[in-house]
């Protein structure tokens, strides 16, 4: 008899065992899973770019419409936060938070990460006439490099703008530059891990490379999208139908 209940003892054990751990696996893959991008429900457009690239005018012209009026905008210190306009016809088909988080390093990392994981299109504007491919990698690594952008795999839609201006350069040129300099911060990180024996050596997801080890926007593994632009000038409709293109929910 005692045999036969321990035997029942030593079953039970190994059933409880297997239960844990099937719920274990579970609950490890849809913390883990990456979702699909029917599952990526948000319409907060997350407007990032350096200081001085025209991200605070850009918010205004997607909040007050078409032809409003827009204030004066300095290099903003604060996050601004709003809504689209129903005047841009293309968004119009639901409410579109709209967020623009300063440039400048210390105050953007305060709000990046945590505005990151409500976003459901990011907009990324760059100084096309006083382009610095440093300033403007380091920030771009750094937004492709985070697990809820990967995870959630947000698009991006990276603006050059200032295309009016006598200067400016165009997406073409500045593309391959960015691929460069992101292939190098690549290679950068793969180096620090090896250093330090650790894999990552912070919370970031690794840029994906080609079999040369070189980095493409095609390969970046979130949509990525280029477009000449003038937020001065107010030319914004054909970055208005990239967004749309992007919106989830939009028909």
């Amino acid at each position: 008899m005692d045999n036969i209940l321990i035997d029942n003892w030593g079953l039970m054990g190994v059933g409880i065992s297997v239960v844990v751990g099937l719920l274990v696996i579970i609950v490890v893959y849809f913390l883990t899973r990456r979702p699909s991008e029917s599952s990526r429900t948000s319409r907060l457009v997350l407007v990032l770019g350096n200081c001085n690239a025209g991200k605070t005018l850009l918010y205004w012209r997607l909040v007050n419409g078409p032809r409003g009026l827009v204030p004066k905008t300095v290099s903003s210190q604060i996050v601004n936060e709003g809504v689209a306009h129903r005047g841009w016809k293309e968004l119009a088909t639901g409410l579109v938070p709209v967020v623009d988080i300063p440039g400048h390093v210390r105050l953007r990392e305060l709000a990046l990460p945590g505005q990151a994981d409500q976003a459901g299109v990011i907009v990324y504007l760059l100084d096309s006439a006083q382009f610095d491919v440093r300033a403007e990698g380091e920030y771009l690594y750094r937004i492709l490099t985070l697990p809820s952008v990967q995870n959630r795999e947000i698009p991006i839609v990276v603006l050059c703008n200032k295309e009016d201006h006598i200067m400016a350069r165009s997406k073409e040129e500045l593309r391959p530059l960015l691929e460069k300099e992101l292939t190098e911060r690549s290679r950068l990180h793969d180096v620090a891990s090896a250093v330090h024996h650790s894999g990552d050596t912070d919370d970031i997801v690794p840029l994906e490379v080609d079999e040369n080890n070189e980095f493409r926007f095609e390969d970046a593994g979130v949509s990525v999208e280029f477009s000449d632009i003038s937020v001065k000038m107010d030319k914004l409709d054909s970055f208005v139908s990239l967004l749309a293109k992007h919106m989830p929910g939009q028909s």
